[in-house]
């Protein structure tokens, strides 16, 4: 397939390279029929082949720096974030529900299970999930609120 354009002047100079290819009947056959169905006049063949090679590369997934790629190590980069903060929320969660533990058997003797400090404060917070949210806003609204000293 060889297609040729003239340039106008710079202002239309879109492509740096050209290419020659071969292809069998069949698949000229085919990409004429493409070119046809897509009845806009200003669509060429060349146009069509540009197409194709786009869309090819976009979904080469290996190949480095192209938009598939970025897009599926930025995925996998942020869930193994993800999965890190998931992980230290949780071994803090549990330490602060240990450390309550340890006070309230320090102070009444009382054995609490850590896990069920947990289960009722993702209770209680599903509860008041609205209040609090409210009383956030508030304080976020309200600027004449300062830490105490």
């Amino acid at each position: 397939m060889q297609e040729d354009y003239q340039l106008n002047n710079d202002l239309d100079f879109r492509y740096t390279h050209r290419s020659s290819i071969s292809m069998t009947q069949a698949m000229w056959e085919k990409l004429c029929q493409v070119v046809t169905n897509r009845r806009d006049p200003k669509f060429k063949t060349s146009d069509a082949v540009r197409e194709a090679i786009r869309l090819y590369l976009d979904s080469e997934e290996d190949l480095i720096g192209s938009r598939k790629h970025f897009s599926k190590s930025l995925q996998r980069s942020l869930s193994l974030h993800e999965q890190t903060m998931l992980f230290s929320i949780h071994a803090l969660l549990l330490l602060v529900a240990r450390l309550f533990v340890y006070i309230i058997k320090s102070r009444d003797g009382r054995d609490v299970d850590p896990m069920w400090l947990i289960e009722s404060s993702i209770v209680d917070s599903k509860k008041l999930s609205k209040r609090l949210i409210e009383a956030a806003n508030a304080v976020r609204k309200d600027e004449n609120i300062q830490p105490e000293s």
